[in-house]
């Protein structure tokens, strides 16, 4: 008789993503992901699939725990302009390492969405709750009297998430350049204090 498999799953996908998230999906070995998770090979087919379908399960898994992760900011941060500065200026002074390990899910569409329909679907959704997230923390603000009457919430939401995610991107590759805290500081320009 089989024994049962014995191993947390989140935990698991949890360690399988910061695999692929520090060597990309063509940069991790099986082997690699073997080490990291430290499963078998066949409880890793047997409740994962292949490395491609587990690099999808660990993608969906960072999308659904990515906008949880900030959703106490908007909540608790007043005005919503003083929480969109600590989100940019937090994703601006990263330590160098944080900062080129990037994004997991900007990652994956730079190295994958291009030929993989089915990431780049998640890619997608997952700018579109980012999006979501910003515009309902704008439309908030805009009902607390912090933003004026007039302000377009939906458009200045992805503009943010646009500027955030590219923050992310020329983080990765010059970590320390002065163009980060200057693109913080213009970006932020668009909230009216």
């Amino acid at each position: 008789m089989a024994r049962p498999c014995e191993f947390d799953e989140d935990d698991v996908l949890d360690r399988a993503m910061q695999t692929f998230w520090l060597h990309g999906y063509d940069g991790t070995s099986l082997e690699d992901l073997l080490a990291a998770t430290g499963i078998a090979r066949q409880s890793l087919y047997n409740r994962f699939g292949d490395k491609r379908a587990l690099f999808i399960k660990a993608l969906r898994r960072y999308h659904t725990t990515g906008g949880a992760k900030l959703q106490p900011l908007f909540d608790q941060m007043r005005p919503v302009q003083a929480a969109f500065r600590q989100l940019f200026e937090s994703a601006s002074s990263e330590d160098d390492d944080a900062k080129r390990m990037g994004c997991f899910m900007i990652n994956a569409a730079m190295e994958m969405a291009r030929h993989d329909v089915e990431i780049a679907d998640i890619v997608t959704r997952n700018q579109r709750a980012f999006e979501d997230l910003f515009v309902t923390a704008l439309e908030a603000g805009k009902a607390r009297g912090e933003l004026p009457a007039d302000f377009d919430c939906r458009a200045t939401g992805r503009f943010l998430v646009g500027a955030f995610f590219g923050l992310k991107v020329l983080a990765k590759s010059d970590p320390s350049s002065p163009i980060l805290g200057d693109m913080v500081n213009v970006t932020l320009n668009v909230l009216p204090a």
